[in-house]
């Protein structure tokens, strides 16, 4: 079997201390920003039902070193009433934006999220607080009334208590004229209780500025299909791209950017992009809502992309990681739809791309191009970490026993791959947390090494890698530490398309020999985390004691649970972790979705071609 298999699986490119994250970035949030953070929470006893809701808004300081600083006015759904709010802590923010601000109370956990220019998004999904949190630079040339003469394509999310099935969201264009009215507005969106397209048209609104900050007066009364109504203050980028805002007596938020006046490019939506997303998903009972929050990025990839969310689902006080392949469907206008239910609006050149839920989802989408990183010397990039199986963006962090990419610049000066994983590779070392990790393939632009097993973090769930290329150190970066970070080896070997995987006979499974209803088939992945008995990173399995995965795994096919019949590493191979499962006989013919399930993580990323029954 495993001599069969050597020759196909080595032809794909596989690609104990506290740590703190790293901070080297934090020069780029610095000076004074507007920011605006929705929270609700549901009730214990009811998840449907919203126990409070929360709109803060005001001025973030950054002093570019370590500290911040607020002072805010929040309006709360318990007391119906604005205070003012005041703090001050301290921010961690990595080279490549991703980071997080801390906030005194630690129940008020901390707020996760990017920085790309001039633009903070994210959410405090790790102290199961469900929230979006927005922030922009404030500019030297405040926007003004006779300024705001461009239109602008708006998200906006709201709910009106007490019921999530009270949500609303709504993408809707607006116009300014520089002379403080918005003319008629056509909208179309969705509340959540039935999820039915519902219309609105307002005339006579109107919108001012004053000291750079925007009110626009949507001229409308609140309703049970309202989908947008009364004040709302505005935010506006220094470059006038980007806004965002809510009222200063509620808990709803809106985000939005100029509209495209010539046809985008698809060129312009080919990069990594960081996002944040606030939702309500409605279940299939029609009855049931589900509040979640996540922060994450996404990989465009032609006609198809790779994503990754790191979710909190309310009441459930544990985050999980969601990685996913999707569709591209970018329009001339800058529309652009996914699998995921969001229908987006991309920026004319691409910085920008906001979108609201459709089908089952209520919800607002913010996503921004995250920075393009580059270094002198041995360098790494902090946001070029990936799965080397599924290539899932940097933001999912690795696992133990994962086979990992790191992708830079003057890594190694030749090519050399070695299936046997030294610790020492053409010169090359790489330390994860200080421990070195076996290594697979080095070359001008990357290597693949296997995280050890035995690597830790102090409890800080974070991973500092750095590679000494013949004892001269690349720049240090960190990642997020986690128990598995699953992915499935792909023929395209981008993590996109058709699962690797293989017949009983050990005959490749393509659209030409496709798996059947009923077989038993072998798949191949990567981040299936530790093992029993454990093994040494990198050396080969044993063949005469399985090692299987101590993490309850799941595989679903095509929605379908399937029944595993092993789990864990690929006897005699290094690196690698095998999954055998049986497809269920009432799978249809077509390509399907494979669907791996672990504690912590779940990955719908690859296919599986699937053929008629056997006779």
């Amino acid at each position: 079997m495993n001599r069969l298999l050597l020759p196909f699986l080595f032809a794909i490119p596989l690609l104990a201390q506290t740590v703190a994250w790293d901070s080297s970035g934090n020069n780029l949030l610095n000076g004074d920003y507007r920011f605006r953070e929705v929270t609700w929470r549901p009730s214990l006893a009811d998840p449907t039902q919203l126990a409070e809701a929360s709109g803060t808004y005001g001025i973030i300081h950054f002093d570019g070193i370590n500290n911040y600083t607020v002072i805010a006015k929040q309006f709360s759904s318990v007391t119906n009433q604005t205070t003012d709010v005041g703090y001050s802590n301290t921010y961690a923010i990595s080279q490549s934006g991703l980071g997080f601000i801390r906030r005194p109370n630690p129940s008020g956990g901390q707020i996760e999220g990017m920085i790309s220019g001039d633009v903070f998004i994210g959410s405090s999904t790790e102290k199961q607080i469900n929230n979006l949190f927005v922030a922009t630079r404030i500019g030297n040339s405040p926007m003004t009334t006779a300024a705001f003469n461009q239109s602008y394509t708006l998200a906006a999310m709201d709910v009106h208590l007490p019921s999530l099935g009270q949500t609303r969201d709504v993408l809707f264009a607006i116009q300014g004229n520089g002379a403080g009215t918005l003319g008629s507005l056509s909208l179309t969106g969705q509340v959540a209780v039935d999820l039915s397209t519902t219309s609105q048209s307002i005339t006579g609104s109107t919108y001012s500025f004053s000291g750079g900050v925007g009110l626009l007066n949507f001229n409308a009364s609140a309703g049970a299909t309202t989908l947008i109504s009364g004040v709302k203050e505005m935010y506006v980028s220094p470059d006038g791209a980007f806004v965002f805002g809510g009222a200063t007596n509620g808990w709803d938020i809106f985000v939005g950017l100029r509209t495209p006046t010539a046809p985008v490019a698809p060129t312009v939506f080919d990069y990594l992009y960081d996002q944040a997303a606030f939702e309500v998903f409605r279940s299939d009972s029609r009855s049931s809502f589900i509040l979640d929050s996540y922060y994450g990025a996404f990989t465009p990839r032609g006609s198809a992309l790779i994503g990754h969310q790191r979710i909190l689902e309310a009441p459930v006080t544990d985050p999980f990681n969601y990685t996913y392949s999707d569709t591209v469907n970018l329009a001339a206008n800058g529309i652009q739809t996914d699998f995921q239910g969001y229908r987006h609006l991309l920026s004319s050149d691409g910085r920008f791309r906001v979108g609201v839920g459709e089908q089952s989802i209520i919800g607002i989408n913010v996503s921004m191009k995250a920075p393009v990183l580059t270094g002198s010397g041995v360098f790494l990039n902090q946001v070029g970490v990936v799965n080397a199986a599924g290539f899932t963006p940097y933001t999912v962090g690795i696992s133990p026993g994962e086979v990992i990419t790191l992708f830079g610049t003057g890594i190694a000066e030749t090519v050399s791959v070695d299936p046997t994983f030294p610790l020492t590779l053409n010169g090359l070392q790489v330390r994860i947390n200080g421990i070195l990790a076996p290594v697979y393939k080095t070359s001008a632009g990357e290597v693949s090494v296997v995280v050890p097993y035995n690597v830790t973090d102090g409890g800080q769930k974070v991973a500092a890698i750095q590679v000494f290329r013949n004892g001269v150190a690349s720049n240090l970066i960190t990642a997020y530490l986690n128990i598995d970070t699953p992915a499935l080896f792909t023929f395209s070997e981008n993590g996109l398309g058709d699962a690797a995987s293989r017949h009983p006979d050990f005959s490749l499974i393509t659209p030409q020999n496709p798996a059947r209803p009923g077989e038993i088939v072998l798949l191949f992945a990567s981040g299936l985390g530790p093992t029993s008995p454990p093994v040494i990173a990198g050396t080969p399995a044993p063949s005469d004691v399985f090692s299987v995965t101590t993490s309850q795994i799941h595989v679903q096919i095509d929605g379908r649970e399937a029944e595993i019949f092993y789990h864990g590493l690929a006897p005699t191979l290094g690196g690698l972790y095998q999954l055998n499962v049986r497809i269920p006989p009432e799978t249809l013919p077509g390509e399907v979705f494979v669907q791996i399930v672990e504690p912590s993580t779940t990955t719908n990323q690859a296919t599986l071609p699937i053929g008629l029954p056997l006779p």
